[in-house]
């Protein structure tokens, strides 16, 4: 029993501690990249594109699932594609999509229409370039866009602070019959209220090579009262991944952010009792397990389209599966407060001031301080080194 009591203790520490970030901080973030954002969607040049103000947080920081302080963001731009198109699957895939002009509304669309179709490659093409021509001689950064990547990646600068951003352009709910077999015949959660809610507000599209659905609509409107019941699903969730970011690194490749997400609408369909998510031990100790099974398998279904597995490189699992056992057998060897303060700390200094680094000496009460409600610039000001 007195195990499991130092268990329970040191996960609860660590949620204190080392998850949880300074909301204060983020609202800030979030004011200053919206106000940067809204004056670039605003700016750019006349052309056959339509850029808006209007722009939806989405990712980690909306759904309350950030586990540092506000690095990066996922901000979706709705896009005007005209009146009268519908959606087509393409041939030997349930997961792209074409948009399709009848020939009498060709002309009802601003963008350039190819053979009556809205080809999602071109979108992102235009979008760029009018990103691009929307941030000259500010101080922004854009980023060249990868292949077959939804959105384009800007870096905001904002006195020592580094933001990036990543814009996607989406066409909203285009679909006028609900286009997925989910949710699963006779699946205990979510609630039938919440299934209504979710399909009332729609599956969007995003640009890659093909129209391909984004759920990040949805999926927000699941985590955002998730733990009405009192339980722990969130804080398990991001315990999993600070140990992601701090101690699986080498691996982190083959398992990032948006698989654990989906272990934890898995964990919760089997899972629906609250009893089971009532303590923070039992809550970390189910996701474990669940992600167990993943690795082993080598498979991670997506929660929607569950013939994808997430696992696009799967050469690297078995070391990862032996880490998260590890995790699994001895949480407190992988849960060190005092390394993981120090080494946070530290990763922040030398990325903003490196010059004073080797100068900076901090306590633990200190470190606890920043990490846990100030940021760093408000702590230097009040503590000259």
């Amino acid at each position: 029993m007195a195990f499991q009591t130092t268990v329970s203790d040191l996960l609860q520490t660590y949620v204190d501690k080392i998850v949880r970030i300074s909301q204060r901080r983020v609202q800030e973030t979030v004011e200053w990249v919206g106000k940067e954002v809204a004056s670039v969607l605003g700016g750019g040049s006349e052309g056959r594109i339509l850029l808006f103000r209007v722009f939806i947080y989405s990712g980690s920081y909306i759904e309350k699932l950030a586990v540092y302080i506000p690095e990066e963001f996922d901000l979706m731009v709705p896009i005007e594609c005209g009146k009268g198109f519908k959606t087509e699957k393409t041939l030997h895939s349930d997961v792209k999509y074409r948009l399709v002009f009848p020939k009498g509304n060709r002309k009802d669309s601003k963008w350039e229409i190819q053979s009556f179709f809205l080809h999602a490659e071109k979108v992102m093409e235009v979008f760029e370039e009018q990103v691009i021509s929307a941030t000259l001689n500010r101080d922004i950064d854009v980023y060249h866009r990868r292949p077959c990547a939804a959105a384009v990646c800007v870096t905001i600068k904002h006195g020592w602070e580094r933001v990036n951003v990543d814009l996607v352009p989406f066409v909203k709910n285009p679909f006028k019959e609900w286009p997925i077999a989910w949710p699963r015949k006779d699946a205990p959660w979510p609630s039938q209220a919440k299934i209504l809610e979710i399909k009332k507000a729609g599956i969007d599209l995003v640009a890659k090579t093909m129209w391909r659905p984004s759920f990040s609509a949805i999926e927000r409107i699941i985590l955002e009262d998730i733990d009405a019941d009192g339980g722990h699903r969130k804080d398990g969730l991001k315990i999993l991944k600070t140990v992601l970011q701090s101690s699986w690194e080498r691996v982190e490749k083959a398992l990032c952010s948006y698989h654990l997400k989906t272990i934890l609408f898995w964990t919760c369909e089997k899972h629906p009792d609250p009893s089971e998510w009532a303590t923070l031990e039992d809550s970390l100790n189910l996701l474990v397990d669940e992600l167990i099974r993943g690795l082993e398998q080598c498979f991670i279904p997506h929660y929607f389209l569950p013939g994808e597995n997430l696992f696009e490189d799967t050469g690297h699992l078995n070391v990862l599966l032996e880490e998260v056992k590890q995790l699994r057998k001895d949480p407190v060897s992988y849960l060190k407060i005092e390394t993981i303060l120090n080494n946070r700390v530290g990763e922040k200094l030398t990325l903003l001031i490196p010059d004073v680094w080797s100068e900076a000496r901090f306590t633990t009460e200190e470190m606890q301080l920043w990490v846990s409600e100030d940021s760093l610039v408000e702590y230097l000001t009040q503590n000259p080194i």
